[in-house]
């Protein structure tokens, strides 16, 4: 019987930190390892190649550091471009995130979807899903949210983000003539933004994300065999380069309980 089960979320920013107070709640006696690539951050104006070259060798890194039970890549960019391979490359279990596009598909009223993601994502999307004859009746409307990944970081910093700012980001969807009637937040920062998105859009729009589906995947891959000790009140985050934005984000990752600071010497 194991007495200490090791948790690895990674992200490229401090989106993830959403789903590590979420699973924390469910699973609250393990080890976290949070590790952010703060080097490369934001993934969402990086080449695909860039991408899975930082989130195959951190995690490749990591991995030689400690023995983890579960893994989690924690963001939409980095779990389309690398999580396949990481899936082949590891015994021990790989999950990542993904939009959930057969949800949004099955509660849409109008048939206009709408899609929040990075460059990346959205053309993850296009290629895997809506080429399917089945989806042919659906209007997919796209914008990139790379703008509003930058804000909502800036929003967990403390920093006031006025509606109007958000609005304007969102003009691209909002001046159509039919609104999607269905919203897909996929990347993890904008789950930050959720009530001003519900602000925003008209009432009863409905928003879509993953986090149900990664949060039962994490809970089932999880033996009950673990010996449940005390909540591990200190936390460990890695990152990749101690530069201004690493030294804004520290009072946030303490207050998320990480104490332990460490940096990843991967890359020069």
């Amino acid at each position: 019987m194991k007495n200490k089960l090791q948790i690895l979320i990674f992200d490229s920013g401090i989106g993830g930190l959403y789903f590590y107070s979420e699973i924390r709640k469910y699973i609250p006696h393990a080890n976290y390892i949070y590790v952010l690539d703060n080097e490369g951050f934001p993934y969402g104006n990086k080449y695909k190649n860039f991408i899975f070259d930082r989130v195959t060798n951190i995690i490749i890194y990591m991995h030689n550091l400690y023995k983890f039970d579960l893994t989690i890549v924690a963001c939409n960019t980095a779990s389309s471009i690398a999580l396949s391979y990481l899936k082949k490359f590891f015994i021990s279990p790989v999950i990542g995130i993904k939009p959930d596009i057969n949800e949004s598909v099955n509660i849409t009223k109008n048939n206009i979807i709408g899609l929040l993601a990075t460059k990346i994502t959205i053309n993850y999307v296009l290629s895997n899903f809506f080429n399917f004859k089945s989806l042919n009746k659906i209007k997919l409307i796209t914008l990139d949210a790379n703008e509003l990944i930058k804000l909502s970081e800036e929003k967990m910093r403390g920093k006031i983000i006025h509606l109007n700012k958000i609005k304007n980001i969102l003009k691209p969807i909002l001046l159509n003539k039919n609104i999607p009637d269905t919203i897909i937040l996929g990347c993890t920062h904008l789950l930050f933004f959720y009530y001003e998105f519900k602000k925003i859009f008209p009432i009863g729009t409905k928003f879509i994300d993953s986090k149900k589906i990664l949060l039962n995947k994490s809970i089932m891959l999880i033996s009950e065999n673990y010996i449940k000790k005390n909540k591990i009140k200190h936390q460990t985050v890695y990152y990749t380069k101690n530069n201004r934005y690493f030294k804004k984000i520290c009072p946030l990752l303490n207050k998320y309980g990480f104490k332990y600071l460490k940096k990843i010497y991967i890359y020069k």
